[in-house]
C-alpha cells in the first residue's frame, strides 16, 4: 500500500504535464501584447476594423444607435462624422471594413453603404428587395478594384456570393448556392480565395419532422469564379449535441483555416479547430467550456500570431502554428482586428466587459463601451 501514493502522484503529475502542454503554456511576465490606447464609446462596440496603414479604426455600435465612427485611435480623436442607418443592424463582426485606400469604409446589414470618412458622404448604397439577400459579410479584395460581399436569403434560400466593381459600383458576377446559410466568413490574405461556413440543408427530415442539415465550409476561388472545396464540420443527423460555426480566419500563407464555434455543448468538446485548408483534415484543436462563443479569430499577417476572442472570457494569443501560448487577456470582447502589418490589435466591446471600470459602474451603464488597442511585439 505504501508504494501506491508515489506511483499515484507521478501518474497526477504526468497528467498535469500532458494537459498543460495540450493547452500551451506561457510566461506571465513576458507579454506580446501592450496596451496602448483606449477609445471610448456611448454604446457597445460590435464590430472595428483597421484602416490599410493602421492609424485609423472605424468601430460600429449595432444596437440602440446603429452608428459607425472613424477613430485616430493614437489620439483619442474622432475623424468625420458618425454614419447611421437603421438597416445596418445585423450583428456580424465581418460587416465592416476600410476601402484599401484608407478614404472610405463599408458597412453591410439589410444594406451595404459605403462612406467617405472625412465628410460621411455616401458613395455607394446596395440594397434588395426586403428580406432578399441581406449582407452579413463585405470585403475588399487587396488591389481595391472589387468588393466581395456574402448575402443570404432566408426567402428564397439561397446564398450568394457577389463581387462589384468598385469604380462602377456594377456587378461583376455572382454564384448561388440553394439551402446554404452561411454564418462565418473569411477572404484569404492574397485576396484569391473566400472561406464562408455554415449550414447547408437537404430535402430529408429527420424523426422530428426537421430538415437534416451538415455545417459546412465552402471555399471558393476569386480567380477562376467557381467553388473548389466542401469541408463538412457537423451534420444534425449524426451529431445532435454539437457546436454552430461561428468564426473563419486564413493562415497567411493559405495553408491553414482557423474555425471558431459558438454554443459549445459540453465541457472540453471543440472551441476552435485548425485545419488544413487542401484536405480539410484537422491539425490541431482547443477545448472550450460549455456554452463557449468564440468572437473573433485573426492570424496576423506574418504569421507569427493567432488570436482567438471568446474561449473562457479571454483573448489568447498564441504563435502562428498553434502550439504555444503565448499570452491571455482577460477580456469579454465581442470583436477584434489585427492591423494589415500585424503590428497592432484591436478589441471592441463593452467597457465592462473589456475591464477598467467598476461593477457597479457596469450594471449602472451596461450600454458603454469601448476599445483597447495594443500593440504586437
Amino acid at each position: 500500500m505504501k508504494n501506491k501514493y508515489p506511483i499515484l502522484v507521478f501518474a497526477l503529475i504526468a497528467l498535469a504535464f500532458v494537459h498543460s502542454t495540450q493547452a500551451g503554456v506561457f510566461d506571465a511576465n513576458k507579454k506580446v501584447a501592450n496596451e496602448v490606447a483606449i477609445i471610448h464609446e456611448t454604446n457597445g462596440i460590435d464590430a472595428l476594423a483597421f484602416s490599410p496603414d493602421g492609424s485609423l479604426l472605424v468601430v460600429a455600435k449595432y444596437f440602440y444607435t446603429h452608428s459607425a465612427q472613424v477613430w485616430d485611435w493614437r489620439h483619442s480623436s474622432r475623424v468625420g462624422s458618425e454614419f447611421k442607418h437603421r438597416d445596418l443592424s445585423p450583428q456580424n463582426a465581418d460587416a465592416l471594413q476600410f476601402s484599401t485606400d484608407g478614404r472610405e469604409a463599408v458597412w453591410c446589414g439589410y444594406i451595404a453603404a459605403v462612406w467617405r470618412i472625412n465628410d460621411g458622404v455616401e458613395t455607394f448604397r446596395h440594397k434588395e428587395k426586403t428580406g432578399e439577400n441581406n449582407c452579413e459579410a463585405v470585403t475588399y479584395t487587396p488591389k481595391g478594384d472589387t468588393l466581395v460581399m456574402s448575402q443570404s436569403s432566408h426567402t428564397s434560400r439561397v446564398h450568394t456570393l457577389a463581387t462589384y466593381d468598385t469604380r462602377t459600383w456594377q456587378l461583376a458576377w455572382k454564384l448561388e448556392t440553394s439551402n446554404f446559410f452561411s454564418s462565418a466568413f473569411s477572404l484569404s490574405f492574397d485576396g484569391r480565395f473566400v472561406a464562408i461556413g455554415g449550414k447547408l440543408y437537404s430535402d430529408e427530415k429527420n424523426n422530428l419532422g426537421a430538415l437534416i442539415f451538415t455545417q459546412r465550409i465552402l471555399i471558393f476561388d476569386l480567380l477562376e469564379r467557381r467553388q473548389v472545396r466542401d469541408i463538412p464540420i457537423f451534420s444534425s443527423e449524426l451529431d445532435p449535441l454539437r457546436a454552430d460555426i461561428a468564426a473563419l480566419a486564413w493562415g497567411a500563407d493559405g495553408r491553414f483555416l482557423a474555425v471558431g464555434f459558438r454554443g459549445v455543448p459540453n465541457d472540453g468538446a471543440d472551441a476552435i479547430r485548425i485545419l488544413d485548408a487542401a484536405t480539410g483534415g484537422t491539425l490541431s484543436r482547443e477545448p472550450g467550456p460549455r456554452g463557449t462563443h468564440v468572437r473573433g479569430i485573426r492570424f496576423t499577417s506574418d504569421g507569427k500570431y493567432l488570436i482567438v476572442a471568446g474561449i473562457g472570457k479571454s483573448v489568447k494569443i498564441w504563435d502562428g502554428q498553434h502550439i504555444k501560448l503565448l499570452q491571455e487577456i482577460p477580456a469579454e470582447a465581442a470583436s477584434i482586428a489585427v492591423s494589415q502589418d500585424g503590428h497592432y490589435l484591436a478589441l471592441g466591446g463593452g467597457a465592462f466587459g473589456l475591464g477598467n471600470i467598476t461593477r457597479l459602474l457596469g450594471l449602472l451603464a451596461p450600454s458603454k463601451g469601448k476599445a483597447i488597442i495594443y500593440q504586437l511585439k
